[in-house]
């Protein structure tokens, strides 16, 4: 309405993504040197909200302030000042709107300190509106200590989608002791400090030290990391980060059972019989924006398990390894190291292909050389047969869900070194003979027995093939030797 000082706004409520405000004040008519003319305007409210993104969830208005002038002629708007305050913050900023030849917006400002999720209530959607989005999902609390932000876009008049805008953006943000969730899956990140820019369509995410948090005090370190990410405003977008993960075992097996890479009946097994540390490097690929749903992240790296030990890896028999190297790949992942197994220096070396199922797996594989010392130790009760280093290769399936199928073990003996004798046939083979055995362990099934199938034995004149069974206490009961053959002149079927 017209009053004498000039046009007098009465509350009116302005609405926008969430928020709403009642503003009044004056527009004041002035005139200029060169016969145009101009419109102070000061406007300001004291009641209303601003939304922080999730329906139902806001911060009460408690002071805004819009001084500037219009200047119709030439089709521009100044704001002077704008002032907000809500929650425990304080929002500063000035800027122009440009409606003549060239359109266009200009602004700065200042954010002040307050409570990270108050934030996103003067965040402008008009900087970043998906990355807002994915604050205002995933950021659980934290403080912010301070933003500052800047901002040109200018179109000229007529333009076509070829044309180059007048275009740059700076936003930074500094964040301490920030709660948020990265992936749906895994526990939310608690970060000391974390610095946040975004310079025209390149973005960057800095975090020095920060951690997954589970609900019972325990933490699984995450360092330097830094996520980027260019050309933010494609229809697709990916972010690229490094990090370093390190902590206990069971906290890393909680985190992979809850990526489903291993079910909960295999998460519960290693760690009730496996301990150690793991330190590791990891290179991700984060897809952000794409048209339909987002696919999971790429994860190249790796990972090392330091003073690694499982209780009872053969009945009571322990293993422990000072270090194991596991490398990931987008495709899957391959594990390797030395382990000392009841005291025996063994090999081994463990794939996963992400995208197989159980029955294309690859199998562990564990070698070792076994003498007479450490055959003892595993109770291999052959010395009287076998006498010096006997190759070992052992290959397994590991029962990873509470579905899988059990499965045998393949054991295969390179006897090619050692010298062997049985007494009750007169046989003998010289050291430096090719010979080998090989065979396939069922273990005990409920009532079925443990059995040995697919005997093979050849060397020095002697072949075998057959079976056999083992009772509760590992001791040979009965053979089946389907073809039993001694030098060429013996052929005798048991």
């Amino acid at each position: 309405r017209r009053g004498g000082q000039g046009l007098q706004v009465a509350p009116s409520v302005i609405r926008w993504s969430g928020s709403d405000i009642t503003v009044e004040g004056r527009i004041k008519q002035r005139q200029l040197a060169n016969s145009n003319f101009a419109w102070d305007f000061t406007l300001q409210s004291n009641q209303g909200r601003l939304g922080l993104g999730r329906p139902g969830e806001f911060i009460r208005l408690k002071r805004w302030i819009a001084e500037g002038k219009m200047f119709p002629g030439r089709g521009v708007l100044n704001l002077d000042k704008v002032i907000s305050q809500a929650g425990d913050g304080e929002l500063a900023m000035k800027g122009a709107v440009y409606t003549g030849n060239a359109p266009g917006i200009t602004m700065s400002g200042r954010i002040g300190p307050m409570l990270a999720r108050n934030f996103l209530g003067f965040w402008p959607e008009i900087l970043g509106a998906d990355a807002r989005k994915w604050a205002s999902k995933n950021v659980l609390s934290g403080q912010l200590q301070g933003a500052s932000f800047s901002m040109r876009m200018i179109r000229p008049r007529g333009a076509s989608k070829d044309t180059k805008s007048d275009y740059s953006m700076v936003l930074d943000a500094v964040l301490a002791n920030a709660r948020f969730v990265g992936n749906s899956a895994l526990p939310p990140v608690y970060a000391e400090k974390a610095s946040l820019a975004l310079k025209d369509d390149a973005f960057r995410l800095s975090i020095p030290r920060s951690a997954f948090v589970f609900g019972d005090d325990r933490s699984l370190n995450i360092d330097n990391v830094e996520l980027t990410a260019e050309r933010m405003f494609d229809p697709t977008v990916d972010g690229e980060t490094k990090l370093r993960v390190s902590g206990d075992l069971h906290d890393a097996v909680d985190i992979v059972q809850s990526l489903g890479v291993i079910e909960a009946q295999a998460g519960q097994e290693i760690k009730a019989r496996a301990t150690g540390k793991i330190d590791s490097q990891f290179r991700l690929t984060i897809p952000f924006v794409r048209s339909g749903q987002l696919p999971p992240p790429t994860v190249i790296g790796q990972v090392r398990i330091l003073d690694g030990k499982v209780r009872n890896i053969w009945k009571d028999i322990s293993a422990s390894g000072r270090k194991v190297i596991i490398d990931v790949a987008e495709n899957g992942w391959t594990a390797n190291g030395q382990l000392m197994v009841g005291g025996i220096a063994t090999k081994f070396r463990w794939q996963r292909f992400f995208n197989a199922g159980e029955a294309e797996q690859p199998p562990i594989r564990v070698t070792a050389v076994l003498n007479e010392k450490s055959r003892s130790k595993l109770g291999l009760q052959v010395n009287h047969m076998v006498r010096g280093p006997m190759g070992l290769d052992v290959a397994f399936a590991p029962k990873l869900s509470k579905n899988a199928q059990r499965t045998s073990t393949h054991v295969r003996l390179d006897l090619t070194r050692a010298d062997l004798e049985i007494e009750s046939l007169a046989w003998r083979k010289a050291a430096g003979k090719q010979a080998i055995a090989e065979f396939d362990y069922f273990p005990r099934d409920g009532q079925q027995s443990a059995r040995l199938d697919n005997i093979r034995v050849d060397g020095g004149g002697l072949a075998i093939r057959g079976g056999a069974k083992i009772d509760r206490n590992d001791r040979l009961t009965s053979f089946d030797f389907t073809a039993f053959t001694l030098d060429v002149v013996t052929r005798l079927k048991v």
